[in-house]
């Protein structure tokens, strides 16, 4: 999709990144699903505090089509939960989360606007603008999200382990795949 401008969220942009992520939660629509339900108050929180960062692209006529949720850590005590793919993507992921890196906690896209660049233009120009590794988790179970893994994959992520939990939100069993871009 050509014309895309990218920027990070302001307040003016809550409503359309919460329309965006709400239409994706608990979805079975072919271009994936969001686990993570987001409500106005809690992304205007996020933005003013700094604790989350959304990073965003519009079109031409400024309409908000996809965005990136963006931390600067993740739970460190995951890594006890994590089963690794070997010893040397494990020795990667321990060093980049040693470091500055950005962890994208979510990425969605207006819904008919899926399979367009979208994402891959924010994943881009977010790589670009922090200029660190980035990691982020895609789900397998209870519910495999086999577009995120194919993005991931696709777009130079590298899977370097599983990671377990019991009791994680509403799901008594989670597992996802983690992936790192050095």
């Amino acid at each position: 999709m050509s014309g895309l401008r990218f920027s990070i969220a302001t307040i003016d942009d809550v409503p359309s990144i919460v329309e965006i992520n709400n239409s994706h939660v608990g979805s079975n629509d072919p271009g994936g699903f969001l686990v993570i339900h987001l409500d106005e108050h809690q992304v205007k929180h996020l933005i003013e505090t700094g604790e989350m960062r959304f990073f965003i692209a519009k079109d031409e006529a400024g309409e908000l089509m996809g965005y990136t949720e963006a931390g600067d850590s993740i739970d460190l005590t995951l890594l006890d939960d994590m089963t690794w793919i070997d010893e040397q993507l494990k020795a990667l992921a321990e060093s980049i989360l040693a470091g500055r890196y950005v962890y994208v906690k979510q990425v969605a896209v207006k819904i008919g606007c899926l399979r367009k660049g979208i994402a891959g233009f924010i994943y881009r120009k977010m790589k670009e603008y922090v200029n660190c590794p980035v990691v982020v988790f895609a789900a397998i179970t209870p519910k495999r999200n086999e577009p995120s893994i194919r993005f991931h994959e696709k777009t130079g992520y590298i899977h370097a382990s599983l990671l377990r939990r019991i009791n994680f939100g509403e799901f008594l069993e989670y597992e996802s795949y983690f992936y790192v871009h050095p």
